[in-house]
C-alpha cells in the first residue's frame, strides 16, 4: 500500500493506521518510541506552535526563550521543568507557554488545569504505524487561552466557550521529544536528535488532519525507551 497524507507531503509505504475519526474539534497525537515507555527515568513531551507563523518548536527552544513553543502536553517527569523522573502517571500535564517580562527569560510555562476527559491519555494501539508508544486526546478549545497576565482576563473562558478561536490560528506546527532526569532534551522528531533543527511536521486544523512522521534515522540511546520513532496526528475541524 501506497499513499500520501495530506499536512506533511511525506509518502508513506506500508502504514498500518492510515486513519482515525476523532469527534470535532478534538485532535488525537500519537508518540511513537522505540520501547515501552520508561516514566521513570523520562518525561515525554509533545510541543505545538498554535500561533499561525508555522516555525517549528525544536528542542533548542528551552534554552532559546521558548521561540516558536506554544503549548506542552507532559507525560511522566517532573513538574515544573519538564524533566524526567519518578512519576506516577495519572494524566498528562498541560502548559501554556506565555511571555512574562518579570522573568529574564521573557517567557514561563504555566500548568495549566483542565476538565475530567479533556485530556485524555492511552496506551498505544499495536497494529498501527509504530510498536510502542502512547496516544492522547483532546478538546482544541484547551488551547485557545490568551496569556494569563492579561488583565482582565476575557469572560466567558474562551477554552469553554470556543469555537471560534481567538488566541490560537489553525496552522499548528508539532515536535515531540524526550527528557531525561537532569532536563536534557535526549531525543526529538528529527533525524538528528536533540539537536534537531531541520525537521517539519504542520498541520492546519481548519481540515480533516492525518498526518504522519516516521523517523528514518534512530540513533540508539542507551535505553531504547527515550527513542523517538515518530509522530502521527488525527483532527477533525
Amino acid at each position: 500500500m501506497m499513499m500520501i497524507l495530506p499536512g506533511c507531503g511525506r509518502q508513506v509505504t506500508g502504514l498500518g493506521k492510515t486513519s482515525e475519526l476523532v469527534p470535532s474539534g478534538q485532535m488525537e497525537v500519537i508518540f511513537g518510541t522505540q520501547a515501552a515507555l520508561d516514566t521513570n527515568d523520562f518525561s515525554y513531551i509533545i510541543v505545538f506552535n498554535t500561533q499561525g507563523n508555522d516555525n517549528q518548536p525544536y528542542a533548542l527552544g528551552q534554552n532559546s526563550n521558548y521561540l516558536n513553543w506554544s503549548w506542552v502536553i507532559q507525560i511522566g517527569g517532573q513538574n515544573p521543568g519538564f524533566s524526567g523522573g519518578v512519576s506516577a502517571v495519572s494524566a498528562p500535564r498541560l502548559y501554556q507557554i506565555y511571555s512574562d517580562p518579570s522573568v529574564s527569560v521573557g517567557y514561563a510555562p504555566d500548568i495549566k488545569t483542565y476538565p475530567t476527559g479533556a485530556l485524555v491519555l492511552r496506551p498505544y494501539t499495536t497494529g498501527g504505524a509504530f510498536t510502542t508508544g502512547f496516544e492522547v486526546q483532546f478538546n482544541r478549545c484547551l488551547l485557545d487561552q490568551p496569556n494569563p497576565l492579561t488583565k482582565p482576563q476575557p469572560s466567558p473562558n474562551p477554552a469553554v466557550d470556543c469555537p471560534p478561536y481567538l488566541f490560537i490560528d489553525p496552522s499548528w506546527a508539532i515536535n515531540i521529544f524526550t527528557v531525561d532526569s537532569t532536563g536534557a532534551v535526549v531525543d526529538s522528531l528529527g533525524n538528528n536528535g536533540p539537536s534537531d533543527t531541520e525537521v517539519v511536521f504542520a498541520v492546519n486544523t481548519s481540515a480533516v488532519v492525518s498526518n504522519y512522521l516516521p523517523k528514518t534515522v534512530i540513533t540508539p540511546l542507551s535505553n531504547p525507551a527515550a527513542e523517538i520513532t515518530g509522530l502521527q496526528v488525527f483532527s477533525t475541524p
